[in-house]
């Protein structure tokens, strides 16, 4: 029966060699895992899957521009950053648990959320992959989250509160269902969907609204230009979105109502 032997420096040292990996500060290896009091950066090469297994990395962890297809032997703690970005993933299982700032997996292949941290404490970036709702995604988000350039068809596993801002133009949305309760910053949008949020509030401090690509020729509703060309009250009006009826289930858009809270608007609402 073969005995497992414990992890050396020398070997982390080889490897570190091998794969040009750079170490900032100093580490030391526990039942196997790697911990790391500094940063950690592993880019550009062919790697399939994390050639270590890590505890703690107080710094950044920078695992971006590899082909990477799993997280596994990610840590489970990373003090700032973690970027992933640039890789082959589909999935985010074994990301850290703990992530101090930015958690960026951008450009990858992603089709589900499943495995991301609960609580993002800096940027969320998804942006450029697959994915087609943002379930088992963080249910809190302090920076901006952005998940333009997906295939969104819904906003099911959004996080109720994002306190920067919430990119989520170029996807294939029909209306703002499950859009998070509060937004700190901005709300970018497409202009070819439906502002209906169902029975949902939205604090907000600025909508932006932009030209949808139109692929294959397509033609797409665009949102009415009554409505673009008062986009700076929408803010207000998405604070009392449930109560007024603006856009029903199927996407009509009910002019008179929005003309009138935009006259009470001119007139002092807030």
């Amino acid at each position: 029966m073969s005995v497992k032997r414990d992890l050396t420096k020398k070997e982390v040292h080889f490897i570190a060699k091998k794969f040009n990996i750079r170490i900032t500060g100093t580490y030391s290896i526990k039942n196997g895992l790697v911990d790391i009091d500094g940063d950690f950066y592993l880019t550009h090469t062919s790697l399939q899957k994390l050639p270590l297994k890590f505890g703690k990395v107080s710094g950044d962890f920078i695992c971006s521009s590899n082909k990477l297809k799993t997280l596994a032997g990610a840590p489970f703690y990373v003090g700032r950053n973690f970027n992933c970005h640039g890789n082959k993933l589909k999935s985010l299982k074994y990301s850290p648990v703990d992530v101090g700032g930015d958690f960026s997996c951008h450009e990858n292949s992603l089709i589900s959320l499943n495995g991301s941290p609960k609580n993002i404490k800096g940027n969320f970036n998804i942006f450029l992959n697959q994915l087609k709702n943002l379930k088992g995604g963080p249910e809190k988000v302090a920076g901006s989250y952005h998940a333009f350039h997906n295939r969104l068809t819904a906003l099911e596993g959004a996080p109720c509160y994002i306190g920067g801002s919430f990119h989520i133009s170029n996807n294939r949305l029909k209306n703002l269902i499950g859009v998070p309760k509060s937004i700190g910053q901005v709300l970018s949008i497409d202009d070819n969907l439906s502002l209906f949020m169902a029975s949902q509030n939205c604090t907000v401090k600025k909508i932006e609204i932009e030209i949808a690509i139109k692929k294959y020729n397509q033609a797409k509703p665009q949102l009415p230009l009554i409505l673009i060309k008062n986009k700076k009250h929408l803010p207000a009006v998405f604070r009392y979105m449930s109560y007024l009826d603006i856009f029903s289930e199927e996407g009509i858009f009910n002019e008179r109502n929005f003309l009138d809270i935009i006259y009470d608007l001119n007139g002092g609402l807030r």
